[in-house]
């Protein structure tokens, strides 16, 4: 089910809906609803989890529900709140979904494993059986993952064939992940969540919150049978260099490269590797630096700056690309702009 139908089952609840297209390949959608009728937050929270023996009572006399959905195809983000207390089960098969609260307490399976939800403690859900779970007064974090999307990711990332995903919905994070998992989501889910962001940009975000989720949680190793010999032949690799080179302004992944040049990933990371003493990345990121250095030489010093041509080439964190572009062209990127605006 679609949050968009839960919408249209919620009669008297405060509905809002609009799709605001960033990119003609992936468009954001932003949906809220919310009310303080029980029935309709019945209504909706079965419709957008599946679920079924759902009972919600309400605390006292104000009680309210809000449920705010924000992304695309790929990643939606989800901020759930209720004000009252929530029993039932869920079920999520289409979606790896990994959820925190920031405000009251949950727990998922109380009558056998039960495992508490904790504010600030994320953990991923199960995908192979439907959910038990009791809550009260809480309020939560959703990251719903398309199912394709982060089996890609984990078959670039760990050199494994796409495959779903195993994952230890009952082990907490150790402090050290949990902090590099913090830190991570804050930076990303705004570039995410926000109308107007870089094609580019945003799609660097959503990859960087999946290999997260993988790196914290993913079960996920290395596939022998993947290996590929290193002896690639040139004109494959040129077929990759040329497909980055065409493509550097769209949020192509190793995947996109690898089957341009007619390549595993793994075969493709080993031409890169032997050949040119880089990879597929590290050289889409120098291809983007180069044509970042071409924007701010042309730049008019009126209406340009460091940071709009950083984010129309897919980097977030000035920091790092004025690190990568010191290091490649000597010099820091306000260099090149000012000499720029002084020429003019």
């Amino acid at each position: 089910m679609t949050i968009a139908s839960a919408h249209r089952t919620l009669g008297a609840a405060d509905r809002r809906s609009s799709g605001v297209p960033v990119d003609p390949h992936c468009a954001l959608l932003r949906e809220v609803a919310s009310g303080t009728e029980v029935d309709e937050a019945r209504a909706l929270y079965e419709d957008a989890y599946n679920g079924h023996d759902l009972s919600i009572e309400p605390l006292d006399a104000d009680f309210s529900f809000r449920l705010a959905t924000t992304g695309d195809a790929e990643l939606r983000l989800r901020s759930n709140s209720v004000h009252g207390a929530m029993a039932g089960i869920a079920a999520v098969p289409d979606d790896y979904v990994v959820t925190w609260l920031t405000r009251g307490a949950a727990i998922i399976d109380p009558a056998s494993d039960a495992i508490d939800l904790l504010p600030g403690r994320p953990i991923v859900l199960a995908r192979d059986r439907p959910i038990r779970f009791r809550s009260h007064d809480h309020r939560q974090n959703l990251m719903h993952f398309d199912a394709s999307y982060l089996e890609r990711i984990a078959a670039e990332a760990y050199d494994v064939s796409a495959a779903p995903l195993r994952f230890d919905c009952s082990r907490s994070p150790s402090p050290a992940a949990l902090q590099r998992w913090s830190a991570v989501v804050a930076e990303s889910t705004r570039h995410v969540a926000q109308p107007g962001t870089p094609t580019l940009l945003r799609a660097a975000a959503k990859r960087a919150l999946a290999v997260a989720l993988l790196e914290t949680f993913s079960r996920a190793a290395a596939d022998p049978a993947r290996a590929e010999s290193s002896t690639v032949s040139s004109p494959r690799l040129r077929r990759a260099i040329d497909f980055i080179r065409a493509n550097a302004h769209r949020p192509i992944t190793p995947t996109d490269i690898a089957d341009a040049a007619g390549l595993t990933v793994r075969g493709v990371q080993s031409a890169f590797q032997t050949r040119l003493q880089s990879s597929p990345l590290r050289y889409l990121r120098e291809v983007r630096l180069d044509q970042a250095r071409i924007d701010l030489s042309a730049g008019d010093r009126d209406t340009c700056t460091v940071a709009m041509i950083a984010r129309r080439w897919g980097f977030d964190h000035l920091g790092r690309f004025a690190g990568y572009y010191a290091d490649r062209f000597g010099e820091h990127p306000s260099s090149t702009l000012r000499r720029t605006a002084r020429a003019s």
